[in-house]
């Protein structure tokens, strides 16, 4: 009964079965564990058991092991793990502050390089799977950051979802960006101006919506918009803007609701983005920014962020379009800070684009190819591969293919397609592994539900647009 218990929760993960161990752990490299939260008491039946954890951990790698906790919402002892716990934590579903990714890096490089025989044990849910892709990234052991999730989600999973939350592939792709262009991240503050639909949402009887969006910067709301009351039958675009603008830096939700007839507030979606990244010029296309206050010949240069339905959080999970239309977009609209002007053509190409470029061409993750920035982009010194001595070949080895050691760098390897083991053992999980597929462990399905019944709507302005 524990073991089916146990397998429900773990859902597609791959479970380590060996020794009498029955545990949600899989090798992502012979240094890298991927697991589920080392539970106590009850939790312990059906998730997987402290105690049998640190059994597995101790009688495999005994003096050499490190936890990494992710979780913002829970802990435990670090004396459970001989002191060896490193907390990096951020909520579940949604993606790190961009300047945790490399901090973490550093940190597991540093412990990696310490021995050989060292391993870290990271957990948990989604969210490993962002921090050791972006440490896969680091090392140097993939160049692309779709070939980093694509390798995480066959080896982590049966079905080859690994991280499927667009708000996380985002932030894994940023990081991947900015090692590819050898830039150094930095605040960018910008003008929140307004927000777009195009093809709109039909959460409403008529196919329509009355659309209220909210902003957050980190944790701290910022910013409620009006309710925009006014979408026509026939319309396939719909602005909304703020009567005043809203500075905003750094990373960003924005989360969009629809006003019901019983006036209750209805979750529609959400998304995560850095403003460092927001490079796109807006096309002004001639429409007026009604509610702003600004006549057609004062309006500024702006820039957007332009986010396909399959890059949005919840949006995405619509499979048969009965909210969003396939062509669905969202483009938040941004007016540059005056100091920040001239300072704007340092910053890299928005990693948002390369992924909307490919959703553009693609409606699924299956379909996915390189970064079209792949080829002009160089990874920064530090993880620059050594030259290939000549006359030498490859080593195919699993320790030089897979071992993410400082050091190791392990030249281009042959991709082979090979047998996928339902196991989370390092000898199954490794040697059988093909890179390609993706997840995050939530749910895919259609119901987006998100009723909020409070007085949600008291002292919300409706805008007629």
């Amino acid at each position: 009964m524990t073991t089916k218990l146990k397998e429900l929760v773990s859902r597609n993960k791959r479970r380590l079965r060996e020794d009498g161990f029955d545990l949600d752990l899989t090798y992502i490299a012979p240094n890298i564990i991927a697991m589920g939260f080392p539970s106590e008491k009850l939790e312990g039946y059906y998730r997987n058991h402290i105690e049998d954890v640190y059994k597995f951990l101790e009688s495999r790698h005994k003096d050499h092991y490190k936890v990494y906790n992710l979780c913002s919402e829970r802990t435990y002892h670090p004396e459970k793990f001989h002191q060896r716990v490193a907390s990096y934590p951020f909520e579940d579903h949604n993606p790190p502050r961009l300047e945790l990714i490399k901090p973490f890096c550093e940190d597991l490089d540093k412990w990696l390089s310490q021995d050989d025989r060292n391993i870290a044990a990271i957990h948990c849910k989604g969210r490993t799977g962002v921090m050791i892709c972006a440490y896969m990234l680091h090392r140097g052991r993939f160049k692309d950051a779709e070939d980093a999730l694509k390798h995480y989600g066959k080896t982590r999973t049966r079905d080859e979802k690994g991280v499927t939350i667009p708000s996380q592939r985002r932030y894994v792709l940023y990081y991947g960006d900015l090692l590819k262009s050898n830039i150094e991240y930095k605040p960018v503050t910008l003008l929140l101006r307004g927000a777009k639909f195009e093809t709109i949402p039909m959460f409403n009887s008529s196919n329509s919506c009355t659309p209220l969006f909210e902003v957050h910067q980190w944790k701290v709301k910022v910013c409620t918009s009006p309710v925009y009351d006014g979408i026509s039958k026939g319309d396939t675009s719909f602005p909304m803007w703020l009567p005043n603008p809203v500075p905003l830096c750094g990373d960003i939700k924005i989360e969009f609701f629809n006003k019901t007839l019983m006036m209750k507030k209805e979750k529609m979606l959400h998304f995560w983005f850095n403003t460092f990244f927001v490079t796109e010029p807006y096309d002004h296309g001639g429409s007026s920014q009604n509610g702003a206050g600004h006549s057609d010949r004062q309006q500024p240069e702006l820039l957007c962020l332009t986010l396909p339905k399959m890059e949005l959080d919840r949006a995405n999970k619509d499979k048969s379009h009965k909210l969003f239309s396939p062509n669905f977009k969202v483009k938040i609209i941004f007016e540059q800070m005056k100091e920040e002007v001239e300072t704007s053509l340092e910053r890299s190409k928005s990693a948002d684009d390369i992924v909307g470029d490919r959703y553009r061409r693609h409606e699924d993750f299956s379909h996915s190819s390189r970064s079209h920035t792949a080829d002009r982009l160089y990874p920064p010194t530090a993880v620059t591969k050594p030259p290939m001595p000549q006359g030498r070949t490859p080593n195919h080895s699993l320790e030089d293919r897979y071992h993410l050691l400082p050091g190791h760098h392990p030249y281009h390897p042959s991709r082979r397609d090979g047998v996928v083991v339902d196991s989370g053992s390092l000898s199954e999980s490794v040697e059988g592994l093909s890179l390609g597929g993706y997840s995050d462990n939530d749910p895919m399905d259609d119901d987006l539900s998100d009723t909020e019944t409070d007085s949600e709507w008291e002292g919300c302005e409706v805008t007629h647009v």
